[in-house]
């Protein structure tokens, strides 16, 4: 019985993932829930609360510090999968969508394997969090023993489950959607890093005050 549950829940996924293998276009769509992507001057687009900047390769995004100790799951968190907001360290009013967006922007390929979690290296992906005359990358503000790859510290969706969360009911809190289980259960197992652990602890020494506003800055190489 065990197993026929879970060759349901199964089939549910890959009918997701089929459905969102046929949506692809949404990303760079004209739906409503979609922001404008503005050309700001040559090489520097502007998609919702995000600068992309196709020169210096990056993507930048103001948000602020939600906890500066203890464990978190993600170091940031941008606007989508409601229930991380809580369990991240860095929090900005920027959209998922939007950064997705952005990165496919610079690179189309390097955004599907972000996505899809496979095939970047850490040393091509850097994040630096920027606040009064500091900058500070990513790894320095975690208590970390093992490896942390780009998705570790910032969540960048789904295939399996940006449609319904991401999609055209964006305004909709999920964790009141049936489905809602299965997709806190599936990301949380999908977080688990190859050493067995989840999350980490915040670097506290290094981090910004609570309530502190920063500039995030995602560059690629």
């Amino acid at each position: 019985m065990k197993n026929i549950k879970w060759l349901f829940l199964g089939l549910v996924l890959l009918g997701i993932g089929i459905i969102w293998v046929g949506s692809l276009r949404f990303i760079f769509s004209k739906g409503k829930t979609l922001e404008e992507i503005v050309l700001v001057k040559e090489g520097l687009y502007k998609i919702g609360d995000i600068i992309v900047d196709i020169e210096k390769r990056e993507v930048r995004f103001n948000a602020y510090v939600s906890k500066n100790e203890g464990w978190v799951q993600h170091l940031i968190y941008l606007h989508g999968y409601k229930w991380l907001k809580e369990k991240s360290a860095i929090v900005s009013c920027a959209r998922l969508i939007d950064l997705q967006r952005a990165i496919a922007i610079l690179n189309r390929w390097v955004w599907d394997e972000l996505w899809q979690r496979k095939g970047i290296s850490k040393e091509l992906v850097r994040i630096l969090v920027k606040w009064d005359e500091k900058e500070v990358f990513d790894q320095e503000l975690v208590l970390a023993q093992d490896k942390l790859e780009i998705w570790d510290l910032v969540f960048l969706g789904s295939p399996y489950f940006d449609l319904l969360v991401l999609g055209s009911t964006l305004g909709i809190d999920c964790r009141k959607c049936p489905l809602f289980p299965l997709e806190k259960k599936a990301l949380e197992e999908m977080f688990i890093r190859e050493s067995g652990k989840s999350g980490y602890k915040v670097n506290t020494e290094l981090f910004p005050p609570q309530g502190k506003e920063v500039e995030v800055i995602i560059k690629f190489k």
